[in-house]
């Protein structure tokens, strides 16, 4: 097999077995310094493929950019997140410090790994981090500046259960007290209205942005909006007589959606309005998880409480239980 070595990193050629020539140059370095060649054979003469091999290497590189200017490109797009997500990305930038100014062609999976093995934290921080490199990552590869998402097999621990957290009594008496003294027109009021409404109905966070006024049925004390099932049909959502005025309140501002705030807005907004109320600072999640609780609380049946919250898991069960809309109304009224 006849070979052309040519200088240091400018590449070679050879021809193959079958008559044919292949050039072969270095784009790289593995983290055990052997070198990351690519190839491209088929050429009839070996002056074919020298001159692609010239053409190849006369081309512009970009390897030489790093992981900090890559990040400065996309901050732009991170910029227009919410506050909390943005907030995420800057800790987890200030996390990969150590590879801030290393050449992203040349960085590999057992470094990504290592960097989020070694991060302080659980679960969540490190999936920050992961997520981030993965923007960087990808980013770069749009750009042809590395050949792969390397930070996508980046491996992250397990998942811990989330916490049930529920808000008090105390926490829900808050809530209404507030809810009456902030001006009709103020986003606060906005804000627990909605939570009230999924503290009362056991609404998804998902739900409960999707509502529309066309989905609210005052008279008959329901909302069309849940989630549909696997039958395609949706989950009558109760009305409980306490949130009522609030529903209707709602309906009266409303033009479209009954929440009239994106879902960037309403996380943000929702934190900032329980702690200056003081009441206790957990997701709009655990709203639902509070209506659950308490309708367990109130004695009511366990095939109630899962057509009210629409468990799936619970699908099979309870297309064998007849439960009526009227059924579950007297359920919520007792909270």
């Amino acid at each position: 097999m006849g070979t052309k070595k040519r200088g240091n990193g400018q590449g070679s050629v050879y021809k193959m077995k079958n008559g044919k020539w292949r050039a072969e140059w270095t784009i790289g370095y593995k983290m055990d310094g052997s070198r990351i060649s690519k190839r491209k054979g088929g050429f009839s003469t070996k002056k074919d493929a020298m001159k692609f091999l010239e053409s190849e290497k006369s081309q512009p590189s970009y390897e030489s950019i790093n992981i900090q200017e890559v990040y400065k490109i996309i901050s732009a797009d991170i910029e227009k997140l919410s506050k909390d997500k943005q907030r995420a990305y800057d800790i987890a930038y200030r996390r990969i410090r150590p590879i801030w100014f290393r050449d992203i062609s040349d960085i590999r999976i057992p470094e990504l790994q290592h960097i989020v093995d070694t991060a302080p934290g659980d679960f969540y921080p490190k999936r920050d981090i992961k997520a981030l490199l993965r923007k960087i990552f990808r980013y770069a590869v749009a750009n042809d500046w590395v050949q792969k998402d390397y930070a996508s097999y980046i491996k992250l621990p397990k998942c811990p259960e989330p916490k049930k957290e529920t808000y008090t009594d105390i926490d829900i008496a808050i809530m209404w007290k507030n809810y009456n003294l902030f001006s009709v027109d103020s986003v606060e009021r906005v804000i627990l209205g909605g939570a009230l409404i999924m503290i009362y109905t056991g609404m998804r966070t998902g739900e409960r942005l999707s509502a529309k006024k066309k989905d609210i049925h005052v008279n008959e004390r329901y909302m069309a909006c849940g989630i549909k099932t696997s039958a395609g049909k949706q989950r009558h959502i109760p009305i409980a007589k306490k949130i009522l005025p609030i529903v209707s309140e709602l309906l009266l501002k409303c033009t479209e959606r009954l929440i009239p705030l994106s879902e960037n807005q309403f996380y943000e907004r929702y934190k900032e309005t329980m702690c200056s109320i003081g009441v206790s600072s957990l997701t709009p999640g655990c709203c639902r998880h509070t209506f659950n609780t308490n309708m367990a609380r109130a004695g009511i049946q366990p095939a109630i409480i899962q057509r009210a919250s629409g468990h799936r898991s619970y699908q099979t069960t309870l297309g064998y239980t007849h439960i009526k809309i009227d059924d579950i109304l007297s359920a919520v009224d007792k909270l």
